[in-house]
């Protein structure tokens, strides 16, 4: 899962995460929920690639409000079993990063093969392409791990905690680092050719509406590349702990658990800010928002 094991912060009644974990957890959520206000209700944001974002950040609030609280109300005032808490918060995450794989297949076909995209990415494949976003990390992990919690022995259990890692952090983490590179190479090369086209012909309006296209696809590859980057980031110094964990004598300290912690929720907090940052319809919006009129 963000596989932090926050059962074990019960050994220190008032843990230094605390804190952090809470301002972090409320910036996740208040974040995330003022993106899906925006979409949901705003026409102008309701377009293709938006309802990629709405999804991932509804996954992303979803997570927020299944890690971190959800653990303060079954520490302190319900009894819960922890394993099925975690097994529910890892699939939010999960759906999460599916959502932004599903996500960067668009970008990256809008930015590599932009004669081809309106062909390709048709309402219904887009349609199709969240709900697999969805779907995929609900039977592939959700229902097998519930499975595997219930019926199945430790040494089963290892195995698929094992093959869990590479399943979801890592082979996705890898596509999404090898795809978002590309789209930022293609959108620089790409703005590099029109300047130097704009310069030599000297033809300054119809160069100014290409060099303005141009300029939409460099902050769209850029925008993915600050997601991407913090996703991977994230799972990656979590997978190679779990892999150092499940196939050595290496145990996690709790310090480093707190630290796991606060970067899996520091995930879902960053992606809201880079829409409202660096997105230009979304940033337009909020900026009207809280305009003082």
């Amino acid at each position: 899962m963000p596989p932090v094991n926050l059962a074990t912060f019960s050994a220190d009644p008032l843990p230094w995460v605390w804190v952090p974990g809470w301002i972090l957890t409320v910036v996740a959520v208040s974040g995330n929920t003022l993106v899906i206000y925006l979409i949901a209700t705003n026409r102008r944001l309701q377009t293709q690639v938006n309802l990629f974002i709405m999804s991932l950040a509804i996954a992303d609030f979803c997570f927020g409000l299944t890690y971190f609280p959800t653990f303060f109300t079954c520490e302190f005032y319900l009894p819960c079993d922890r394993e099925l808490r975690q097994i529910f918060a890892a699939y939010f995450a999960f759906a999460s990063l599916t959502n932004l794989c599903v996500m960067t297949v668009d970008r990256y076909v809008a930015i590599v093969m932009p004669f081809k995209y309106v062909p390709i990415m048709t309402s219904r494949r887009i349609v199709a392409m969240v709900v697999l976003g969805w779907l995929f990390p609900a039977v592939l992990y959700f229902l097998i791990a519930v499975i595997v919690k219930q019926l199945a022995s430790e040494d089963i259990f290892i195995t698929f905690k094992i093959s869990r890692v590479f399943v979801f952090p890592l082979l996705p983490c890898i596509f999404l680092l090898l795809a978002t590179i590309k789209m930022f190479y293609i959108a620089y090369k790409h703005t590099k050719m029109m300047a130097a086209l704009a310069l030599q012909l000297q033809f300054n309006h119809p160069m100014t509406l290409k060099k303005r296209k141009q300029g939409v696809e460099i902050s769209s590859a850029r925008f993915m590349m600050v997601v991407v980057f913090v996703n991977v980031i994230c799972y990656a110094t979590d997978s190679f702990l779990d892999l150092r964990t499940y196939l050595s004598t290496f145990q996690k300290t709790m310090h480093t658990e707190y630290a796991l912690c606060l970067l899996f929720i520091t995930n879902s907090a960053v992606n809201p800010l880079a829409y409202a940052l660096l997105k230009h319809d979304i940033k337009k919006e909020v900026k009207r928002l809280f305009s003082v009129k």
